[in-house]
């Protein structure tokens, strides 16, 4: 570089000179001009020796120009072999390879100090996920870049034995550090050449270390159109070759191409080689890959197994018993809806354990749309409760003007709209009418408004958002276990869409539950819904508490998988016994059941086809017309006397029978009175001070209630025994 420099400076201080000496009218003589040219011959000599060596490379210390041997290199090394395939001459080496059979090296072979212009092979490593690392015992693509130009190579054209007479064959070879000197395509023939003179031979698999050194994997042949006579000189191509490591290691790779030419005497093989862009490869045994037991795995089978078989026992009675009078009065039908309903979460809860991306896929579609179906159904009888106990609803039960009730004010409108004439229904003509009859149709529609968002988010996350089985690792990536996540995150927008409306309805259940579970119903059932699902709610807080708190990547999956079963099945059989349970068991125990006509709201379809008829111990009776006026007005029938029909309807007699319910204005007495009584009681229970006003109203509704059975109520019984 000093040498480079003094020409540099020689040449214009001699060109200064010219200059001055032209400007003041000298002449240019025969020594100055020598000057110049030796100034210049050095300058040109210098700009050789530069070139012709690496930048940062101490003088002999390097062969290639700008090779991957040298310090920081990255251009492609390439090698010359001179042979022949007639071994005339017994001295000559065999140098085994694909293209060529019977090539032996003639003249030994050469490390060119740079690639001829236009060749060049570029190796490229397949990118791997943050924090992902390179696994043993797994296939992965590298991409190799290759560009031929036969312009400055000895011979003519490419040859080769393959059917394509043009082709060439590429290669990867990943040497392993610490054991390899100098990693080059010759690695596999010197270890080829050491096993066999130790006599060693090797059965390799895909994969293998060959001679404890160096992996290599093969392209395939590639036909290469080139030849000097065609007027094709050069090419430029890619290809994909899969390599596979078994063994743990750090090594460095190489991308290697070689064929073959022929000129007027012998044959001239080329190799030509390059370090990939990441020279340092390092492969990891696989993570200890944490699976369900086998043993749990049949344990949680059989447990599946069992509650099924409960919920399908359930489902049958009440298809057997669909016609009985307790299930006509709970709309049996969507009792069976609500069974089938569970029976799907409870089978796919098997789901939970994901072993591959069809498990992931089916979870929301088995477990989360038959949940919200569940609840969606649950909710919606605890609004046809509501609708039918609205028009006799005091204070202290479920207020009109509270948070609930507005919501099951509007659930009754929404129910109630029509195509036809959803301008005509108004909620406060819904919540006005005297007597409510839930439909078949209002129940499904309410039962819709809650499902259908489910299932629309499910169907489009399975479009766009489909779930694929992947691994969480722990910090070292050692150890994994299986989960389903997004292809883009862990959790997409739709997956927590869907999670959200299911803890939402779940929530919703609980707070319409809390609020409406001392409402009247048949077979007390709202308050049976509000222990199923304070029940549930209890299960899977505790469950999903204990697995948050125990997870792990290093933990065994086992106890989330049996927590995640038994929270789901304790889910469907909690709800499906609560709530079908008491109705099968009053049919199996064969009492008779007096539905109150404060809560019938389906009257029509239990009343007998004659309305003077009315079923008493399964026997059909007349009923004179003075009981209907009397029922419809709020009052039990009594015989037509002169007392009677001079007495104001209103103070007439309450008559109680054992073969019917009692009368609605008798009940409304007893139920407000009980309300009151409830409220003073909770208080004194409670160690609260009972305030003046409570007790004036007890002694008041209590007083009211004694008068009016002291002279009012009749027992059907006391009569037949006078």
């Amino acid at each position: 570089l000093e040498q480079k420099n003094d020409s540099f400076l020689m040449a214009k201080i001699m060109t200064m000179n010219l200059s001055g000496k032209r400007g003041s009218g000298g002449m240019i003589n025969s020594k100055h001009l020598y000057l110049i040219m030796y100034s210049l011959f050095l300058l040109l000599i210098s700009n050789g020796e530069v070139h012709a060596q690496s930048i940062h490379a101490v003088p002999g210390t390097f062969h290639s120009k700008n090779g991957y041997d040298t310090e920081t290199g990255s251009d492609a090394l390439c090698w010359e072999t001179k042979g022949d395939t007639s071994p005339n001459n017994l001295s000559k080496t065999e140098l085994p390879n694909n293209l060529v059979s019977g090539f032996f090296v003639s003249s030994g072979v050469e490390l060119k100090t740079g690639c001829p212009k236009g060749m060049n092979v570029t190796g490229y490593v397949p990118e791997l996920a943050i924090n992902e690392k390179r696994r043993t015992e797994t296939n992965y693509t590298y991409r190799v870049a290759i560009e031929l130009n036969i312009t400055e190579l000895q011979g003519s054209e490419i040859i080769s034995d393959k059917k394509e007479r043009a082709a060439i064959q590429s290669q990867i070879i990943l040497c392993k550090t610490g054991i390899v000197g100098f990693c080059s395509p010759y690695v596999h023939e010197q270890a080829a050449n050491r096993l066999d003179a130790l006599n060693i031979t090797e059965k390799l698999r895909f994969g293998d270390q060959h001679g404890g050194t160096h992996v290599h994997a093969y392209g395939d042949f590639v036909s290469v159109p080139l030849g000097k006579s065609m007027g094709i000189l050069s090419h430029k191509f890619e290809m994909d070759i899969n390599v596979r490591v078994n063994d743990p290691g750090n090594f460095f790779a190489i991308a290697a191409v070689q064929f073959f030419m022929r000129n007027a005497t012998n044959f001239i093989k080329y190799d030509m080689a390059n370090a990939f862009n990441t020279r340092l490869l390092t492969y990891d045994t696989p993570p200890d890959l944490l699976l369900v037991n086998n043993g749990v795995a049949i344990v949680i089978i059989c447990i599946i197994f069992v509650a099924a078989v409960a919920i399908i026992y359930l489902l049958l009675c009440t298809i057997k018993h669909r016609n009985n009078s307790v299930m006509e009065l709970c709309q049996g039908a969507f009792l069976i809806v609500f069974l089938t309903a569970a029976l799907f979460p409870t089978v796919g809860s098997f789901l939970l354990n994901p072993k591959n991306d069809v498990y992931c896929n089916l979870q929301g579609i088995f477990i989360l749309i038959p949940l919200q179906f569940m609840y969606a159904i649950t909710v919606a009888r605890l609004w046809r409760i509501y609708a039918v106990m609205s028009p006799h609803i005091k204070k202290g039960k479920l207020k009109k003007n509270s948070i609930s009730g507005y919501i099951f004010d509007c659930l009754t409108w929404f129910s109630s709209v029509n195509l036809t004439s959803c301008c005509q229904s108004s909620l406060q003509g819904i919540t006005s009418t005297p007597r409510i009859s839930i439909s078949r149709l209002q129940l499904a529609k309410v039962v819709s408004l809650f499902t259908l968002p489910m299932v629309l988010m499910q169907v489009l996350r399975v479009i766009f958002e489909p779930k694929i089985l992947a691994f969480k690792f722990n910090s070292d990536q050692s150890v994994g276990r299986a989960y389903c996540k997004s292809p883009n995150s862990e959790y997409g927008p739709l997956e927590i869409t869907s999670a959200a409306l299911l803890l939402g309805i779940f929530m919703f259940l609980l707070f319409m539950a809390y609020t409406s579970r001392h409402l009247p119903s048949f077979l007390n059932e709202s308050h049976q819904i509000y222990n199923a699902a304070l029940i549930t709610v209890l299960v899977v807080a505790i469950g999903i508490f204990i697995i948050i708190i125990t997870y792990s990547t290093s933990a065994s999956p086992d106890a989330q998988y049996v927590l995640s079963v038994l929270i789901v099945i304790c889910v469907t059989m909690n709800m499906s016994f609560g709530i079908i349970y008491p109705k099968l068991k009053i049919i199996w125990s064969g009492q008779k059941v007096v539905i109150s006509k404060l809560m019938s709201d389906e009257r029509q379809t239990l009343q007998p086809k004659d309305d003077n008829e009315r079923k008493v111990d399964n026997v059909r009776v007349p009923i004179p017309s003075s009981f209907q006026e009397a029922e419809d007005a709020g009052h039990s029938w009594q015989p037509r006397t002169k007392q009677t029909s001079e007495t104001n309807p209103t103070d007439s007699m309450i008559w109680v029978t054992d073969n019917d319910s009692p009368p609605r204005s008798l009940v409304l007495r007893m139920v407000g009175a009980n309300e009151v009584l409830d409220q003073v009681t909770q208080r004194i229970t409670s160690g609260l001070q009972v305030s003046r006003n409570d007790w004036e109203d007890i002694r008041g509704v209590c007083s009211d209630l004694g008068i009016v059975f002291d002279s009012r109520v009749k027992f059907e019984w006391e009569q037949e025994e006078l």
